[in-house]
Order: structure tokens, then sequence, then C-alpha cells
């Protein structure tokens, strides 16, 4: 229905246009904050969890144990890579560089990053285990991936075999009890 023709319309102008407004700003006023409450909190967290990450490993046994283990990681992966690239081609000794020029330009288009390939490090770690040799005219020859795989096997079992015993006493705690127990009766 309209209003007649000598009464004015009032459109969006009344009195409940402008509490509707209020309202609206208010509760925009308060959703900003609840917004900038959790924002602050959650900067909170993460800077607390910074702390505590840095302070469990603040000390020295802690901080030589993360970097002998990322330095162990990274010495694997460069034996991988090198490994892979020669059990794919014959390759030698001379033409060493171009293989490590590869694989940085592998890594870099793949995953992004700029790396300086170790590739004679990875190359003497990959002789010494005896999983690649070098023939008398310098060419590199791999075992194949299967009878390599068997050999780094072989070469963990003679570690794990050749650890110490580290509980030279172990079990007398539970026969010095049933020793005792015996006696009792």
């Amino acid at each position: 229905m309209s209003a007649p023709p000598d009464q004015p319309r009032r459109g969006f102008h009344g009195p409940k246009c402008w509490l509707v407004t209020a309202i609206a700003g208010l509760g925009g006023i308060a959703l900003r904050q609840a917004t900038n409450f959790l924002n602050q909190r959650t900067r909170y967290m993460v800077v607390l969890a910074q702390n505590l990450y840095f302070h469990a490993m603040a000390d020295n046994r802690g901080v030589m144990t993360l970097l002998a283990d990322r330095a162990a990681e990274e010495d694997i992966k460069e034996e991988m890579l090198l490994y892979s690239v020669l059990a794919k081609e014959r390759v030698n000794i001379a033409n060493l560089r171009h293989v490590d020029e590869a694989i940085e330009q592998y890594l870099a288009t793949t995953f992004g990053i700029d790396v300086d390939f170790d590739v004679d490090d990875a190359l003497a770690r990959l002789k010494q285990e005896g999983i690649v040799t070098e023939l008398p005219d310098g060419t590199l020859e791999t075992l194949p991936p299967h009878e390599a795989a068997l050999h780094i096997d072989k070469l963990w079992d003679a570690c794990l075999d050749n650890l110490p015993d580290t509980v030279v006493e172990e079990g007398k705690e539970i026969e010095g009890v049933a020793d005792a127990a015996t006696s009792r009766r």
C-alpha cells in the first residue's frame, strides 16, 4: 500500500533507520575488536611457541645433536643424488664437474633451491662404502640398485653387531630377587 498523495514519504530517513544504523555501527566496531583480540592472541601463541622451542634447544648438547643430524641428512642426500645419476649413465671421473652442475640445475629447477653440491665428498663416501668403483680408465661404475641395497644392509648389520653392550649386569636385579625368594622358603 502506498501513502496518500497529500502525505510525504518517509523512506529511510526516519528514527528507526538511525537506530538500525547505530546498532550496525556498534556491531561493526565490536566485530573489529573481537578480530583484533583473536589476532593478538594468535601472535602471542606463536611467540610463546617459538620461545619454548628455543629454550628447549638452548643446551649445547641439543644444538650439537641437531647440527650433527642435519649434516648427516645432507650427506645422505648428496650420496643418493650422485648414486642415482651414476646408476643411470656411465660417467668418467673427468666429467664429474658436468654431473655436479647437472645436479645443481636439477635442484634449482625442481625445488627452487640454490645449492653448492659437493660431488667430491659424496663420491668419496660412495667409494668408501663400496657402492661405486673407479675403473682404470676413470669410468665410475656403480652396483645395481638391488645389490647396492643388499650391500648397505650388510654394512648396517655389521655396524649394529659391533655396538657395545651398554648394560653389563642386565637382569641381575631380577635374579637377585628370585634368589632371595628361594632362600627364604
